[in-house]
């Protein structure tokens, strides 16, 4: 990493990117909360007059919307907390393997997210139909997870293998040579050496299955709501202030989990 001197154009560069995010992100961002705590949001009448929690009521009131969240939250944890391991494990057998086919599983792991994303819910669709006639998994929130998980593959991975690529192969090979097993080396060595990289992993896992919606298009059931696709319902439907509350409320659980992972795990997670 090197350092790159401006000069006095630093101050022009850097109002322009303060210029940028306050457009494309704090008023946006702002617009969603004022539109969630007011019962009308337009500039002939003061916020001040029409706060009211009743589009937040509303959101707890309704059991789809609750279900919305809750399934959610249960995607994006365990789903991520699974894909997290999974990603590890493919990317040791991948990077720290002679595994005939290891280049393939680098490149499976980032195929997923050169699809579209409704390309990827239509293909589970179909694998789910032909390959589980019951339709158990399809009609669960274990076909969503899983289209989810395979959906943001790529997202874990490269929070994960760069410091899977800064370990030197030393370490596991001193490992092996002591008598150690190869699954045994990866484990004791190489697993616990990045695990602040799976922190991170979770962390963008976590907060992309939970903001993810498209793949869960050709999936979704009346039993199984999820956040992302609800709010893209709910806004077909609605003049706004159930969808910007449901924002608020998908935005609080984000920076929540964002402070949690700085915090707890000590990782600063990066797309």
């Amino acid at each position: 990493m090197r350092i790159l001197t401006l000069g006095p154009s630093r101050w022009l560069l850097a109002a322009g990117i303060a210029l940028y995010l306050l457009i494309s992100v704090a008023v946006p961002l702002a617009g969603v909360v004022m539109t969630a705590f007011t019962s009308i949001l337009s500039p002939f009448v003061s916020p001040w007059s029409v706060l009211t929690l009743d589009n937040f009521n509303a959101v707890f009131d309704n059991p789809l919307y609750t279900d919305s969240i809750v399934n959610s939250l249960l995607i994006a944890g365990i789903g991520g907390a699974l894909t997290t391991v999974a990603i590890a494990v493919l990317s040791v057998i991948a990077h720290r393997s002679r595994f005939r086919f290891r280049g393939s599983l680098q490149q499976g792991m980032m195929w997923p997210r050169m699809m579209p994303a409704l390309v990827t819910g239509m293909a589970f669709f179909w694998s789910f139909a032909l390959l589980d006639r019951s339709g158990a998994v399809r009609a669960s929130l274990w076909g969503i997870g899983i289209a989810f998980a395979v959906r943001s593959l790529a997202l874990g991975y490269s929070a994960f293998y760069p410091a899977l690529a800064g370990i030197g192969a030393d370490l596991d090979k001193a490992a092996r040579t002591s008598g150690a097993t190869w699954w045994t080396a990866m484990r004791t060595v190489v697993l616990r050496l990045v695990a602040p990289a799976m922190g991170a992993s979770f962390v963008l896992l976590f907060v992309a299955m939970l903001n993810d919606a498209e793949p869960a298009v050709f999936l979704v059931t009346d039993r199984t709501p999820v956040l992302g696709l609800t709010m893209l319902q709910l806004a077909a439907t609605s003049i706004g202030g159930s969808v910007a509350a449901l924002g608020v409320i998908q935005m609080v659980i984000t920076l929540v989990v964002l402070g949690a992972g700085r915090a707890l795990l000590g990782v600063r997670p990066r797309a």
